[in-house]
This record gives C-alpha cells, structure tokens and sequence, in this order.
C-alpha cells in the first residue's frame, strides 16, 4: 500500500532530505486513493482542481510505500522526535478502509497519540476509528458559517454540524476541528464558531487560507496579518483563560476590544504563545500556510523570538500606545 508524506514527514524520518528551521513534531501521513470527490473551492486535492496530486495547501506529498515507513516512524517516535501521527484522508470511494488500513499499520507500533482527519459520514465511523487505535478524530468545518460553507465547499452543513455535536457529546475531548481564516467570513463570524466548539470541548485547529494554482480560489486573497492576529488571540483567550466573544467587542464584523481582557491579552501576546500553530497537541505543521521568509509568518511552528512576538502583537492594532521596541518575551 503506498501512502504520502508531507515532505517535512518524510525528512523528519530520514526518507527526504530538507533544510528547514522548524522540524516537524508530528508525523502527516495522507492516503492515495485519487482526487476528493468533493469539490471545496480552495483545496489542492479537490474534485475539479487542476494541480498536481501530490500537494494539500502549499506542502508537497511525496509518496512511499506503507512498509517503508512504520519502521522509522517508530524509531522516530521512541527517539522523541515525533510526538504524534495524523491521518489525512480525502473522501473517495474505499477511503474509509484505506483510513483504517493505515491506522492499523501505524497505530499499534507507537507509544504516541494518532489523529485521523477524514470526511466522516456518521457516528458509528468514529466508534470504529477508536476502536482501531486513532486517539481523536476531526471533522473539519473548516468554514465560520452555513452561509460561507455552502458557498465554498457545498451542502451538508447542517449533517456536518450535528454530526460533530453528536460526536463532542460521546466522545468528550477526543473530537477535533479546524477553521480557515481568510474564506470570506468576518472576525466575528469565526470567533463566535472557535467559541461554540470550545463549548462542547471541542479542540479547535486554525489556518490561514492559501491561495493555490489549480483552484476556485486561486486569485483570492490571503487574510490580512491583523485580522489573523487577532483571531489567533481571541482563540487563546477563549481556550486557554475561558474569555468569550459577548465580553469582547466588535465593530462591523472585526475585533476591535477585548474589554476586561486586554491587559492579560497584552501580557500572553508579548509571550507570543497565541501566534503558535493551533490545534492539536504537538502539531506545528511548518509552513503549511507560509512560504519561509517571505510574507506573514500567520502559524509559527516554533517559539517566537522576542521581536517576532512584539511584532505580532503589534499587529493586532489591539495594543494602541501599549507597546514599544524595548519590550520582551516574559
């Protein structure tokens, strides 16, 4: 069975060779069973688009076979060099057993926590992706609201929305999404979204959306570095400190006070934790959104310098006369 790498996977095991600055700490595995049958407007993978089938967002998938690579997954992930594996899977016919296949291959051989992102069609799939060793399955949303879902990746919304509720209600903790930022939505939109998973204990995953070649969206434009900056903040606050979007405030759609929680907001930033990737633990996908040292740096897949963090807090346009050149990471 052959299956892709993300090139920083298959670097990080010893099977590519790649420079980088930010080492991978988690293990991208993504099945080969041919393009999506869905058709989101903004994905390399998808049904109609015309780029290669070797990609998802900006990252190149170089393929090996299955065999090839359980066992420097697993010296890797004794070694501590990876601290988790995630299946990534497109929605074609024999897809689900291809996921499972995979996770049967990977799961048992490793002493670390193994994610599975597929379309899943019902609850039952989730039972049998547990039962088979995934440690959390993600149901991606990936849009802010019905509206913008139905327009960028079509119907299904609504089955999507209660299938993720059911799921977060059985399997408290385990369920994972993702939202993408830049899709047409405002920051309202997908702070009150973040926020309402949060309430079903719903770990929530954040990306910057690229445009690529090949896709319905290829001439549409990146997220402004503010407004993912100040996305990534209410996402901290709300999971990490219990903030909520009622206590901050909103001006036609974008952030504008985090009320009560600015002067926390202002001590976490300076940390630059909130710029960090989001989502999973242990999942820093490098430059999965971002071409290394060109443009916003929207996801960093490490700690932040001093000046990076300042930077990025400065970008929030949240901090008016808060901040200056000599400040640092505390």
């Amino acid at each position: 069975m052959r299956i892709r790498l993300s090139i920083g996977t298959a670097a990080a095991l010893g099977l590519a060779q790649l420079k980088t600055d930010a080492p991978t700490t988690t293990a991208y595995l993504m099945d080969i069973g041919g393009r999506c049958a869905y058709n989101c407007a903004f994905c390399a993978q998808a049904r109609t688009a015309t780029g290669g089938d070797d990609r998802l967002s900006r990252v190149i998938w170089p393929a090996f076979e299955l065999a090839d690579v359980v066992g420097p997954l697993r010296i890797a992930a004794d070694e501590g060099r990876i601290m988790r594996a995630c299946i990534q899977v497109t929605m074609n016919t024999g897809s689900f057993q291809r996921t499972l296949d995979i996770l049967d291959a990977v799961a048992p051989i490793l002493s670390l926590p193994v994610s599975v992102s597929t379309n899943i069609q019902a609850v039952s799939q989730v039972q049998t992706l547990f039962a088979h060793g995934a440690a959390r399955v993600s149901i991606a949303l990936d849009a802010a609201t019905q509206p913008l879902h139905d327009r960028v990746k079509g119907t299904g919304y609504k089955h999507k929305m209660e299938l993720l509720t059911e799921c977060a209600d059985r399997y408290p903790g385990r369920i994972s999404t993702h939202f993408i930022v830049g899709l047409g939505e405002s920051e309202e939109d997908v702070i009150r979204a973040i926020a309402a998973m949060y309430d079903r204990h719903v770990t929530v995953g954040l990306f910057a959306f690229t445009p690529l070649k090949g896709t319905r969206m290829a001439d549409a434009l990146p997220p402004e570095a503010g407004t993912y900056r100040r996305v990534q903040l209410a996402n901290w606050l709300m999971k990490f400190r219990g903030a909520r979007p009622d206590a901050m405030t909103f001006q036609d759609g974008r952030l504008v006070s985090l009320g009560s929680w600015h002067d926390e907001a202002l001590k976490v930033a300076l940390t630059g934790e909130p710029f960090r990737t989001a989502g999973c633990k242990n999942c820093n996908r490098p430059y999965y959104n971002e071409n290394p040292g060109h443009g916003v740096m929207y996801n960093y897949p490490r700690a932040l310098k001093a000046a990076e963090a300042l930077n990025a807090a400065k970008e929030t346009g949240l901090f008016s006369g808060g901040l200056n050149d000599e400040m640092e990471i505390r």
